[in-house]
């Protein structure tokens, strides 16, 4: 997806496979056996250029096995072309607009309009998918590489044990023993050079 146009900063490839068996038995003694292999795979490209950032997502979910999804490179590039094509969209005017939303979706419509908005953070920062960065809290400094993420804005996520060293071990839940895996950091990017 980055091959597409040197205006998408990350990327995102989520591919995943389920299988489910079924039996069905009645009290006359029939019985019936069903095998459900489900595969879903997504894409998304986030683009940017002159600030204005956008998203551009695909994704296919079929009843089948992994050979479902081999002929979908497709859909990666697709991803990369609407999140470009989406720069150059007409923009809304500010101002007040009366607004219809279905009740069984008001929710899900709300999440989606300003729910993703972290995705943004990194680029808004300057970084790309990838670039060192270096993060320095009270208790000590981690090195990692940028990923995006799906979490509140102006919040970074951090895997442990390698987090660990951002963590204080001071404050500890009196009940659970559990450590607060909280931590104040600043973050600066290392020079790839």
């Amino acid at each position: 997806m980055l091959a597409v146009d040197r205006r998408i900063v990350d990327t995102q490839a989520a591919y995943r496979d389920e299988v489910t068996e079924y039996w069905f038995a009645n009290s006359d003694g029939t019985m019936l056996y069903e095998l459900r292999p489900d595969v879903t795979l997504s894409a998304v490209a986030l683009a940017r250029d002159e600030g204005i950032i956008e998203r551009g997502l695909e994704s296919i979910g079929v009843r089948g096995g992994w050979h479902s999804v081999q002929e979908c490179d497709q859909l990666f590039r697709t991803a990369a072309r609407r999140a470009i094509q989406l720069l150059t969209a007409p923009r809304v005017r500010s101002g007040t607009y009366p607004v219809v939303l279905d009740p069984r979706l008001a929710a899900i419509l709300v999440h989606e309009a300003i729910g993703h908005m972290s995705e943004a953070d990194m680029i808004f920062l300057g970084l790309r998918a990838g670039d060192r960065v270096r993060l320095r809290a009270s208790s000590g400094t981690f090195t990692g590489r940028v990923r995006m993420a799906r979490i509140k804005p102006g919040n970074l996520e951090v895997h442990w044990p390698e987090g660990n060293v951002l963590l204080s071990g001071d404050a500890i839940d009196p009940d659970s023993m559990e450590p607060d895996y909280n931590a104040l950091v600043s973050l600066e990017e290392i020079s790839n050079t």
